[in-house]
């Protein structure tokens, strides 16, 4: 029987599964190398220094918004000052966050199989700049409306048909004044609430590899898609988009992950 509503349409076989992944790790952790190997074309934001990819990189069908130059213009203010002295930081990364903002919606709505965004970190950074003009010494009680401001931007990636990748930074965690020797997301830190699974690349001390071993780990936390998931560890060349999706979605084939 054919099915006709007012305003719906016929759906052409089964529709290709997608991810939202934030992608947690250290510089030289591999966060580019396994962006770039989602499905294709990739739609590729990049704010953190100058794009630079290995010669063994494929960047067929990857387009790139290198926005790093516009970037280094923001800089925060410091400790305790007065409005017209952060007012210069404020606008600054005003135009910075609307750069931004104009290149995530036009990927978004562009019709890629994956968009990458590198970093969410400085994302979060520059956001909370152009409303406060400086990052720390802010009360708590002034984040409510930034939270729910960076949050519509990331709720745009669960209405899109595109893959979404969200790069972080990490830094050093902390147990009150001392570090516990581990690292967490740098970031905005509800992110897992929006993504499907959250993807922490590490790198096994090289005292600790066996031969052959280049130490490379990926480890599948947070995963709404598959509970079972969690705590599922790839290691090296197995590190990679498809692998991550068939475990984050057991129900789904490689061939949709193409």
């Amino acid at each position: 029987m054919t099915v006709k509503i007012e305003g719906f349409e016929p759906m052409d076989g089964r529709p290709r599964p997608r991810l939202v992944l934030a992608v947690d790790g250290l510089q030289k952790r591999g966060k580019t190398r396994f962006a770039l190997t989602a499905p294709r074309p990739i739609a590729y934001i990049n704010l953190d220094r100058g794009f630079e990819a290995s010669k063994d990189m494929d960047l067929t069908d990857v387009v790139i918004a290198d926005l790093s130059g516009a970037m280094q213009k923001v800089q925060p203010g410091k400790g305790k000052l007065g409005e017209d002295v952060l007012k210069p930081f404020k606008e600054e990364a005003e135009k910075a966050l609307e750069l931004i903002v104009k290149r995530w919606n036009a990927a978004l709505n562009a019709g890629v199989r994956t968009v990458v965004f590198d970093t969410a970190t400085r994302w979060w950074e520059i956001l909370r700049i152009a409303r406060f003009g400086k990052i720390q010494q802010v009360s708590k009680e002034h984040y409510g409306p930034v939270k729910a401001e960076f949050e519509r931007f990331l709720y745009g990636a669960l209405g899109a048909s595109s893959n979404v990748i969200l790069n972080h930074r990490q830094r050093a965690e902390y147990q009150g004044e001392n570090k516990t020797g581990r690292f967490e997301r740098a970031g905005y830190g509800d992110v897992q609430y929006i993504t499907h699974a959250s993807v922490e690349l590490t790198r096994v001390p090289f005292v600790e590899r066996a031969d052959g071993d280049l130490g490379f780990r990926a480890i599948i936390t947070d995963c709404a898609t598959n509970p079972e998931a969690d705590g599922e560890v790839l290691s090296n060349a197995d590190i990679n988009f498809q692998l991550v999706a068939l475990v984050c979605r057991p129900d789904s084939t490689p061939d949709m992950w193409e």
